[in-house]
C-alpha cells in the first residue's frame, strides 16, 4: 500500500534543495549592486560624460588656413570664399521614388551622374546622419542658383560656403608651396598620433597639406577648429535649434583661430622670369637660384608644372592618372628629385681636386688632339678637331674634355669623390621639403658594394667629365658652386619665418653651415677667374650670354644621354628625336669675387648649356641686380649702375657653334 506524505514531510524532502535557490538569488543580487555601484558611482562621471557625447555632437567650424607671402611681402596663397552643394542625410526622403527624385535632380543641376552623387553619400555611412556630405566643390554660380532655387523640392540639399585654397601663381609655385588635399584613411591612421598631441584630431572631411610646404608646415598653417555644439536623437538626427534651446538651454561653442602665415624665402618677381623661360618655349627642366651667403632660395622651379589649386579642390580620377603616367613627370620637383648627370660642370671640382691634391699646379699645359687613346678606345673630346695646346686656364674657360681626361687619369676616383663631398654632392642638402634625392657620386668603396666588382681606370675619364656613374641634383651644383666661391656650403632653405595673424615673428630658422672648406686662396682665385673667363672672355663657352660689367662667372655643360646610337653621336644634336637631344646645364654666380646670387639651369634635350640654359641664368642675375644691385654698387651713380645690365657688343673669338657646349 503506498505511503501518502504529509506536506510538511514533503517539504522535509525538498529543504535543502531550497539553499542552492537562496544561494543564487543572494549571489545575482551581489553581482547587479556591485556592477550597479561600478557604473553609477566609481564610473559613473565617465559614462555620463559618453552619454553626453552620443546626445551632444559637435560640428566643426574649419578655421581659415594661414596665407603664404614671398620675401618681399607678396601674397602667393590666399583663401577665398566658394561654394559647396552637400547633402544632409537625416533629411533625405524616406519614400524610395522621392529619394530617387531628389538625387536625379541633384545631379542634372550639377551635370553630374547619378552614381556619382549615390557614391559620395555611401562613403559617409559611418558619419552622423546629420553630417554634411560635400557632393560638389567650388560651384558656379549659375548651378548654386539652380540648387537654391528649387531647394524646397530637394530636402537634404543645401548650398554651404567655405574657404577655397587659391594659389594665385599657379603652376609656377607649385613645387615650392605644394597643395592640399581631403585626407584618407590611411592618413588618417599613420598621422593621427603627432595630430592628437596637438589637440586637433583628424576626421573625414578635413584637408591637410599632400605636398610642398603644404605637408610639411601643415600644422602651422591649418589653425584650431572652431565648432558648435548640436543635439541629436537616437538615431543621430540632429533637433532644431529651438527644441535644443527647449532641453538644454544654450549649448557652448568655440571659436577657430587662423593658421599661422608663412613667409619664404622666395623672390616671386625672380621666380615667374624662370617660370616664363620654361613655359613660353615649352622646356622641360628645372632652375634653382640661392644666396650662397645664407643658403636661402630665391628661385625653385621645376618645368612642366601642375596647376596646385586645381588638385586642391578635389581631382578627377582622370586628371590625376593623366599627370602621373606622363613621361615628363609633373609632379616631381626636378630641382631637388630629379638627379642628372653633371656633364662639364663637374670639371671645376676636378680641377679644385687636382691643385689641392698638389698634382698638377696652375701651369699645367697639355696638347688636345680632339681625341685621348685609353685602355682599348678613343675618349672623345666635344670639340672634334681639338683645341690644340691648350693651358690649365684655357682649358676650363673652353672646357676641353682632353685635360680633364689627363687630370682624372691622374687623380682617381676617391680623391675626386673626397672633395666632391666636401662640397656637398652625393648627399642630401637637408633643404626644408620632402623626398630630397641624394644623387651620386662614385668611389671604389661603392661600386664594389654595389656591383661585387673593382673600379676600372678608365672609369677615371669619364667620371672627370661629369659622366659614368655622375649623378647630381640642381640643388647641389648650385650649393657646391656657392661652396668654391664663398669656401661655405650651407643648408638652403625656403622658410624665412613664420608670423602670426598679428605679425608677430613664431620662428625664424637661423643659416646652418653644413661644410667649410679649407681651400688655399691661391686656388679659389685661380678657379674663379678661369669660371669668370667661362662667361667674359672670348673663347668661353658661355661668351655669348655674359652681362657687360656684372663680373657673372659660371661654367657651361653638356650631358649626352644615354641609349644614343653610334650613328646619332655624328648627327648634329637638333636634328635628332627631342628625347635623344642632349641636356643643357649651366651654373652661374654673380658678382664672381663675392657672389651674392648662384644660379643652377638645367634645360632637358635643349642640346647645349650654353644656349639652353645659360640665358636663364643671365636673365636672372640682371634682374636680381636690377632689384638688389650688388654691395658693392649701391652707392655707385645710378647711371653706371644701369649701364651694367647691358649686353657687350664686342664679338667673341670663332663661331657660336664652335664654342657652344
Amino acid at each position: 500500500m503506498a505511503t501518502t506524505l504529509s506536506r510538511r514531510d514533503e517539504a522535509r524532502v525538498y529543504e535543502s534543495r531550497y539553499k542552492f535557490l537562496y544561494f543564487a538569488v543572494i549571489f545575482f543580487l551581489v553581482v547587479m549592486v556591485s556592477r550597479l555601484w561600478y557604473l553609477q558611482l566609481y564610473n559613473g562621471k565617465l559614462f555620463r560624460a559618453y552619454a553626453e557625447k552620443n546626445r551632444i555632437w559637435q560640428e566643426k567650424d574649419y578655421a581659415p588656413r594661414g596665407m603664404v607671402f614671398d620675401r618681399n611681402g607678396k601674397l602667393l596663397v590666399d583663401n577665398k570664399l566658394a561654394f559647396d552643394v552637400i547633402v544632409r542625410s537625416q533629411y533625405l526622403p524616406d519614400d524610395e521614388t522621392e529619394y530617387e527624385d531628389v538625387i536625379k535632380k541633384l545631379s542634372g543641376f550639377l551635370k553630374i551622374s547619378v552614381d556619382d552623387v549615390k557614391s559620395k553619400i555611401a562613403k559617409a555611412n559611418d558619419l552622423p546622419l546629420f553630417y554634411p556630405v560635400v557632393i560638389a566643390q567650388d560651384v558656379d554660380r549659375d548651378k548654386v542658383a539652380l540648387v537654391e532655387s528649387n531647394k524646397v523640392f530637394m530636402p537634404g540639399v543645401d548650398v554651404i560656403v567655405r574657404n577655397k585654397r587659391t594659389y594665385l601663381y599657379g603652376e609656377s609655385t607649385a613645387h615650392v608651396i605644394g597643395y592640399i588635399g581631403e585626407v584618407n584613411k590611411s592618413e588618417i591612421n599613420k598621422l593621427s598620433t603627432t595630430y592628437d598631441m596637438s589637440n586637433r584630431k583628424l576626421y573625414t572631411g578635413d584637408y591637410i597639406g599632400k605636398f610642398g610646404l603644404e605637408k610639411v608646415w601643415d600644422l602651422e598653417l591649418r589653425g584650431y577648429d572652431g565648432a558648435k555644439y548640436v543635439i541629436v536623437d537616437a538615431n543621430g538626427r540632429m533637433k532644431s535649434e529651438d527644441e535644443s534651446k527647449a532641453l538644454f538651454g544654450s549649448l557652448p561653442s568655440a571659436k577657430s583661430e587662423p593658421g599661422r602665415n608663412i613667409i619664404l624665402t622666395i623672390d616671386n618677381d625672380l621666380q615667374q622670369i624662370a617660370y616664363k623661360y620654361f613655359k613660353d618655349g615649352n622646356k622641360k627642366g628645372a632652375a634653382i637660384a640661392l644666396d650662397p651667403r645664407s643658403g636661402e632660395v630665391l628661385v625653385m622651379v621645376s618645368a612642366p608644372s601642375f596647376d596646385p589649386t586645381v588638385f586642391s579642390g578635389g581631382v578627377t580620377p582622370e586628371l590625376l592618372k593623366e599627370v602621373q603616367n606622363s613621361p615628363y613627370r609633373p609632379f616631381y620637383n626636378k630641382t631637388i628629385q630629379d638627379h642628372y648627370s653633371p656633364g662639364s660642370t663637374f670639371k671645376p671640382f676636378v680641377a679644385l681636386a687636382a691643385l689641392e691634391e698638389g698634382i698638377v699646379d696652375e701651369n699645367f699645359k697639355t696638347t688636345c688632339l680632339g681625341r685621348l687613346f685609353f685602355g682599348n678606345r678613343y675618349f672623345h673630346c666635344y670639340k672634334k678637331q681639338g683645341h690644340g695646346t691648350i693651358d690649365f686656364h684655357n682649358g676650363l674657360v673652353r672646357s676641353c674634355d682632353v685635360v680633364f681626361y689627363k687630370l682624372g687619369m691622374k687623380l682617381g676616383v676617391d680623391n675626386i669623390y673626397k672633395y666632391t663631398y666636401q662640397l656637398g654632392l652625393s648627399q642630401k642638402t637637408g633643404i626644408d621639403l620632402p623626398e630630397e634625392r641624394p644623387g651620386l657620386i662614385p668611389s671604389s668603396e661603392w661600386k664594389m658594394k654595389r656591383f661585387g666588382i673593382k673600379w676600372m681606370p678608365g672609369e677615371d675619364l669619364s667620371m672627370a667629365i661629369g659622366q659614368g656613374y655622375d649623378l647630381v641634383t640642381p640643388i647641389q651644383l648650385a650649393n657646391a658652386y656657392g661652396g668654391i666661391a664663398t669656401g661655405v656650403v650651407y643648408r638652403p632653405h625656403v622658410l624665412k619665418r613664420i608670423e602670426d595673424v598679428n605679425g608677430t615673428v613664431i620662428y625664424e630658422p637661423k643659416s646652418e653651415i653644413r661644410h667649410t672648406l679649407d681651400i688655399k686662396p691661391k686656388i679659389r682665385d685661380f678657379l674663379l677667374k678661369a669660371l669668370w673667363g667661362v662667361v667674359n672672355e672670348g673663347s668661353g663657352t658661355a661668351w655669348w650670354y655674359r652681362l657687360e660689367g656684372l663680373d657673372m662667372a659660371g661654367k657651361t655643360g653638356t650631358v649626352q644621354l644615354y641609349g644614343i646610337t653610334e650613328q646619332d653621336i655624328y648627327k648634329k644634336c637638333e636634328n635628332l628625336e627631342e628625347t635623344k637631344r642632349h641636356h643643357g646645364w649651366f651654373v652661374g654666380f654673380a658678382p664672381y669675387d663675392k657672389p651674392e646670387i648662384v644660379v643652377a639651369v638645367i634645360a632637358e634635350h635643349s642640346c647645349h648649356g650654353s644656349s639652353g640654359a645659360a640665358p636663364l641664368v643671365r636673365d636672372l642675375v640682371k634682374a636680381y641686380y636690377a632689384k638688389y644691385k650688388f654691395e658693392r654698387d649701391k652707392n655707385k651713380p645710378v647711371d653706371e649702375v644701369k649701364s651694367k645690365t647691358e649686353n657687350a657688343s664686342e664679338k667673341p673669338v670663332g663661331k657660336k657653334e664652335d664654342q657652344e657646349e
